[in-house]
């Protein structure tokens, strides 16, 4: 807060409400997403003033379309679409790429935005290598993040989901390993529990069984998040 700054554009991973609401608190300042990819552009979209979405930066230069993450087939790009984004680049020469899969999994917003821009908008919920199928219900770990940081100071945001087979179709109850927060009695671990457990199924339409555990006992990484625990693999 002391630092002066006002605004912050957060990329690497998509910026949740929860996370969004929090950065804003703590540092006094304006967050918004910001989206870029090295193979491709590093400045493909951005949020603005309004925060309703990312706005595409890049046409005449790439080409983005939606498709269906199984078949590939195109998605039509109307309002609430929804698929994994796909680009083309269109004036590179040396290094084009041609319907990159970036795995992206996005929601399309082409209504008019109140900052006046006409460039189609969208929102990253997931990535399709990430995404599992629990009983016929799609489940990215990002939508189970946005549940548990709405949590928060309760848990810590930070989670595992346990994998004993290796999906994405899940044959049992998914398993999620969850950080109670800083000073949460261990007593009230239980309650905790069956609170989240009640919210995921509410919002997410599976059941999980949840295991809850000691705020900083999960590995944190400075790269990509890892929300995968593969226990199949340690049979």
């Amino acid at each position: 807060r002391d630092m002066g700054f006002t605004k912050g554009f957060m990329a690497g991973e998509a910026l949740s409400e929860e996370d969004r609401k929090r950065i804003e608190e703590e540092w006094d300042i304006v967050a918004r997403n910001y989206y870029g990819l090295a193979d491709v552009a590093a400045d493909l979209a951005s949020e603005c003033g309004e925060g309703e979405g990312l706005h595409f930066c890049g046409n005449g230069i790439v080409m983005a379309e939606i498709v269906d993450p199984v078949t590939l087939l195109p998605v039509k790009m109307e309002d609430g679409a929804e698929g994994e984004i796909v680009y083309t680049t269109i004036d590179r020469e040396a290094t084009p790429v041609i319907r990159y899969r970036c795995r992206d999994m996005v929601r399309v917003y082409t209504s008019p935005c109140p900052c006046g821009r006409t460039a189609f908008r969208f929102s990253v919920f997931g990535r399709s290598d990430d995404m599992l199928k629990v009983k016929a219900v799609n489940v990215f770990p990002s939508a189970i993040k946005d549940v548990i940081c709405g949590f928060m100071p309760e848990t810590t945001g930070e989670f595992r989901i346990v994998l004993y087979e290796p999906g994405p179709a899940i044959s049992t109850n998914l398993e999620l390993k969850i950080e109670a927060g800083e000073g949460y009695p261990e007593g009230k671990y239980e309650d905790l529990a069956g609170r989240l457990k009640k919210t995921i199924k509410e919002k997410l339409v599976f059941t999980p069984v949840i295991k809850m555990l000691a705020p900083n006992t999960l590995e944190r990484s400075e790269y990509k998040i890892n929300y995968f625990e593969r226990a199949y693999e340690k049979k």
